[in-house]
């Protein structure tokens, strides 16, 4: 395996002013390259209670020999091996001169429908498929730090990345401790920061290990102007079963983040040196790009919003996952200068291609963002796979600057009428230049105009307004 420069990123000193951001990688390590969608790519055997349910897909005669042969992964299915490594390898080459400063992992390392499996220890299997992709993370990257949102590169644990899918265990039977198991048990993700955070006066909230061993979120500093906060957003998701009435501020985590970000003011203002958040998590704050329907319960959104309202002074970005699709969101408060930033994939299985993203910066400032995919033999094997520049966001878009002005009026505000900018827009959401789903949602009215109101709003309300505003004047006749 290829192994990426080693950073020149240390403490006091500037880096190369890159990062690596890659997420959902959904590692499948049962994947079955003979074996088609149908089946998700696994062997019967290891599937018979949940393909008894589904007979009519799901069967010894269905399954067998229904795959393309394509090692590297089918769309419809998650990551094999070899398309895991095959990110890493292409991310390796393309770092720049000096290495990345950093590698962050915005969560699902592992595959969907964990709970499929004929195995009694669930989490045990997401456990090891966790250990797997950091191990192959570091392989490639041996010198480079890893920021996970969830815990040892720069990250954030994604829904599937517990032993039932959006499953926190908020709730211990007889715990006598402030402690989730769960996250206590993935503290192999935490490796030791030579240069990070050290000892403080408010070491509680940069007690990076006691922090995400308590709810799953953790701050960590990444240079001298700019701060990780990792946050647990699975916990606010729509699709989070709870088990007991749903509380104010689960894990204590908004209290966190207010005090977290309040800090950074204090310090900022006390003369030892501007510093500002660069907020991840996986979860969004938005609506989906398929249904759009809420990610999140909306009283989370709304004290979340409220929060970064209040501390926008101290907030350099908010980078999140989930979708599958390379977009971005705007905050209701036009305090907030950048947009909601949401990532693609390296699993194919929502039928895009893989991908991930370099960003540049300087200081505590994003100055853009390339992206680099794939493409996926739909039919047969192929021998290699090739991740190709995509496009950067300040080039396909004719940005001045990543700021949300920028979005809004040369991209949010004229897609719904420029058919030349729709188009891009659509080829960049999956990095698809064609297929029948592609079409589908190219030749959408109903899509277009959903897709510009979720921009602009995080909720259903106000978006489900937005549309009927739009459908009633008549926008996007040109779709």
């Amino acid at each position: 395996a290829r192994a990426g420069p080693p950073s020149t990123l240390l403490y006091g000193k500037e880096g190369s002013g890159h990062f690596l951001h890659i997420s959902d990688i959904h590692f499948d390590p049962f994947y079955n390259a003979s074996i088609g969608k149908g089946c998700f790519c696994n062997e019967l055997w290891q599937q018979t209670t949940w393909c008894g349910s589904q007979s009519e897909r799901c069967n010894g005669q269905n399954c067998a020999d229904s795959g393309t042969l394509n090692k590297f992964g089918q769309r419809g299915c998650d990551s094999s091996v070899h398309l895991l490594h095959a990110a890493l390898d292409a991310a390796a080459r393309r770092a720049p001169p000096g290495g990345y400063d950093w590698v962050l992992i915005t969560g699902d390392y592992t595959r969907h429908y964990i709970t499929r499996l004929n195995y009694h220890d669930h989490q045990g299997v997401v456990r090891h498929a966790i250990q797997q992709v950091t191990a192959a993370v570091k392989q490639h990257f041996p010198d480079t730090r890893v920021h996970h949102n969830l815990g040892h590169l720069l990250f954030a644990l994604g829904n599937d990345d517990f032993g039932e899918n959006y499953d926190n265990g908020e709730l211990i039977p007889n715990r006598k401790d402030t402690m989730n198991h769960w996250f206590a048990s993935l503290d192999f993700m935490f490796e030791p920061q030579a240069d990070a955070t050290g000892a403080s006066p408010d070491g509680g909230i940069l007690d990076e290990e006691h922090n995400f061993a308590e709810g799953g979120y953790f701050m960590r500093r990444l240079s001298g102007e700019l701060y990780l906060i990792s946050l647990n957003t699975v916990i606010y998701s729509t699709a989070h079963r709870w088990s007991q009435p749903v509380p104010e501020d689960p894990f204590g985590q908004l209290r966190w983040l207010d005090e977290a970000l309040h800090w950074l003011r204090r310090r900022s203002s006390s003369g030892r040196g501007a510093a500002k958040a660069m907020i991840v998590g996986h979860i969004p704050p938005t609506l989906d790009h398929f249904s759009f329907k809420a990610e999140w319960l909306d009283q989370f959104v709304v004290a979340y919003t409220q929060v970064i309202d209040q501390y926008a002074d101290v907030v350099a970005a908010q980078l999140f996952a989930h979708l599958h699709q390379d977009t971005f969101r705007f905050m209701p408060s036009n305090r907030v200068e950048y947009p909601i930033f949401l990532v693609g994939a390296v699993s194919p299985i929502f039928e895009n291609n893989p991908s991930f993203r370099v960003w540049s910066y300087k200081g505590a400032q994003l100055l853009d963002f390339t992206v680099y995919g794939a493409e996926l033999d739909r039919h047969g094997p192929q021998d290699s796979l090739e991740f190709e520049e995509r496009y950067s966001a300040r080039s396909a878009y004719g940005l001045e600057s990543l700021a949300a002005d920028e979005w809004r009026t040369k991209v949010a505000t004229p897609l719904l009428h420029n058919d030349s900018l729709w188009l891009r827009y659509i080829d960049n959401l999956w990095l698809r230049t064609s297929g029948k789903e592609r079409a589908g949602f190219l030749g959408s009215r109903d899509f277009r105009i959903r897709a510009a109101c979720a921009f602009e709003h995080l909720q259903s309300i106000s978006f489900l307004e937005c549309v009927e505003s739009h459908n009633h004047t008549g926008d996007a006749l040109h779709a």
